[in-house]
């Protein structure tokens, strides 16, 4: 599937691009271990993280989407991508997280250093 037109340069000399729907913030949090990744975040999610079940934002569920959407699946088109090039025009359905659902399988992957929601704070 062709991405060009669905990412969008933020300015001619920047190499950093967005995709809508993908919330990067998110998806560091949530999968730490992207930042071992030599690209960006957003990278990672379009080469391997859409197909380890990866959700790109809190709002879009990927695996719904595809498990909603077996003729996507079967073409093994990114969710997310499939989504916005032709599954919002088409109306298609499966992409909305279930508020109910658990939190993402990546943060609760064991670490050896103990995790914290929230930075230490700086002495003087």
């Amino acid at each position: 599937m062709k991405l060009p037109h669905l990412i969008q340069k933020l300015r001619p000399a920047s190499s950093e691009v967005r995709m809508p729907g993908f919330d990067e913030i998110y998806y560091r949090y949530w999968y730490r271990d992207v930042g071992q990744f030599p690209g960006t975040p957003l990278q990672h999610y379009l080469k391997h993280g859409w197909k380890e079940g990866r959700d790109p934002s809190a709002g879009f569920s990927g695996d719904g989407y595809l498990a909603a959407n077996p003729d996507v699946r079967a073409n093994s088109f990114n969710p997310l991508a499939h989504f916005l090039e032709f599954g919002l025009a088409e109306g298609r359905k499966g992409w909305q997280k279930d508020p109910a659902s658990p939190a993402p399988l990546g943060r609760l992957i064991a670490s050896t250093e103990p995790q914290k929601l929230l930075a230490p704070p700086q002495m003087d």
